[in-house]
């Protein structure tokens, strides 16, 4: 058997035309393997992106958001807030009303009824894999912005009121997110018994859910 095979390769490379596909067989493997070189020195890795359709999209839509949260210092409040959000652009939004009431449960009974506008920056947005069976779409955000305080208990009084923070929104579907959102409140306060004043830095983290209008987003 080994020399019947034998023999048909001797007459096999007799004849040109089995040796011209061989060589170009061999020719074709190897540019191949060039080219593949070639693309990986103009491709590197680093400048290859990966671009998806984004599941959301919140430019001309408006944000309703309720949330709970607290108060991290000053004896610690306990925090309900409401929010209106529009967004301009995909990154860029107008939170034209967000009201809150803070209130303590340790005997004080102080209270803080506020009111702020603010401007919130989206820069960052991206996708998140849950354990190779979920895919979380999210946000974050950067929010600045001033308004009014009315506080009340040990001492009554009200402030020009300013925040800033950085927050995060995981989207649920096209018109659900749930929102997380961490808050310096600033304010004045005029102190007990006394004609002095003093800065007050609320440390708040809040936790909401925010429904988009229309439903569907543009795309």
């Amino acid at each position: 058997m080994h020399y019947s095979a034998l023999k048909l390769f001797k007459s096999l490379i007799k004849r040109p035309a089995f040796i011209l596909t061989f060589v170009c067989s061999l020719g074709n493997f190897a540019y191949a393997q060039d080219s593949f070189r070639d693309q990986l020195k103009v491709y590197d890795r680093d400048d290859i992106h990966s671009i998806h359709k984004k599941l959301y999209t919140k430019e001309g839509r408006h944000e309703f958001t309720l949330g709970l949260g607290g108060i991290l210092n000053n004896d610690g409040y306990a925090l309900t807030l409401g929010q209106y959000t529009y967004h301009l652009f995909e990154n860029l939004g107008i939170e034209a009303a967000a009201g809150g009431l803070g209130f303590q449960f340790n005997g004080a009974k102080n209270k803080l009824y506020f009111f702020q506008s603010s401007i919130a920056f989206s820069p960052l947005y991206g996708k998140l894999s849950l354990f190779t069976w979920a895919v979380l779409n999210f946000d974050i955000y950067a929010i600045g912005g001033a308004g009014v305080v009315r506080y009340t208990g040990l001492k009554d009084g009200s402030s020009f009121m300013g925040n800033f923070g950085i927050g995060q929104r995981l989207f649920i579907n096209e018109y659900l997110s749930v929102k997380l959102e961490f808050r310096d409140y600033i304010y004045n306060q005029n102190l007990p018994a006394t004609n002095n004043s003093r800065i007050l830095h609320n440390y708040s983290l809040m936790a909401g859910l925010s429904l988009f209008m229309p439903f569907r987003s543009n795309y």
